[in-house]
């Protein structure tokens, strides 16, 4: 008489925990590298966020000046063949168009022209922004 063993379902499940656990693995790594995949597009429009509002500031900034340049402006002070040819960051004008506290004398008498100039300097070499 031969006795056979019934098979338990214990036998014949053997290694699927294995599979389980790369299954898994595999899809934990999915999930983090979507993970991933999100801050770097975070944290490009969060640059990206930055340089507009650095834009946004200096254009106001510009255009605050020129309001008080009006007769710069009518004269076309801030065009490119005048005040930006002469807005060099590392040799600045020689008239100082602005009032500063530490300035123990009374600021220079500007033409139109100058303000433009001193303006665009303001703009360009304090400000960080360089053409």
């Amino acid at each position: 008489m031969s006795y056979s063993h019934p098979q338990s379902p214990f036998n014949r499940s053997k290694g699927m925990t294995l599979v389980e656990v790369l299954i898994a693995a595999v899809i934990i790594g999915i999930g983090l590298l979507g993970i991933a995949s999100l801050q770097v597009t975070a944290l490009q429009g969060a640059s990206n966020a930055d340089y507009r509002s650095r834009a946004i500031d200096l254009s106001a900034s510009l255009a605050d000046r020129m309001r008080a340049n009006r007769l710069g402006v009518a004269a076309n002070s801030y065009s490119d063949a005048n005040a930006n040819a002469t807005a060099d960051c590392a040799a600045p004008p020689a008239t100082v168009c602005a009032m500063t506290p530490s300035a123990s004398a009374a600021p220079a008498q500007c033409t139109t022209l100058d303000m433009a100039s001193f303006d665009m300097l303001e703009i360009r070499c304090r400000n960080g922004v360089q053409k």
